[in-house]
């Protein structure tokens, strides 16, 4: 049967990870970084109901990726229509972003 850990060793193993976790925090800040979310999803939302700066961030990295995997696509078979489908179809940025980025990774002169 396996052995329990005790209360107290759970505690005292709780505080010695926060001590840790506050050292890196620390060392990070000393190091210039502006601050750190401890958000674990991506489609947290403020209180007024805007994107958090990881969804944000989530969100531009989706939208690059998308981008470069559509221009590939223009590249290979220059489609006169490229058709979104499914949930990411509801995303509206996608439709405005991603085509502003095309430029960037597009072998073409022109890109419509």
């Amino acid at each position: 049967m396996p052995r329990r850990t005790s209360p107290g060793t759970l505690i005292s193993r709780l505080t010695t990870d926060i001590a840790a976790m506050r050292a890196i925090v620390r060392e990070a800040l000393q190091a210039g970084a502006a601050g750190f979310s401890t958000g674990r999803t991506d489609n947290h939302r403020t209180a007024r109901g805007l994107e958090t700066p990881a969804a944000e961030a989530s969100l531009q990295r989706y939208i690059d990726r998308l981008a470069r995997s559509t221009a590939t696509v223009i590249n290979l078979i220059d489609p006169h229509v490229i058709v979104l489908g499914g949930g990411v179809s509801k995303v509206a940025r996608l439709y405005s972003d991603v085509p502003k980025l095309w430029p960037k990774y597009v072998f073409s002169d022109t890109v419509v």
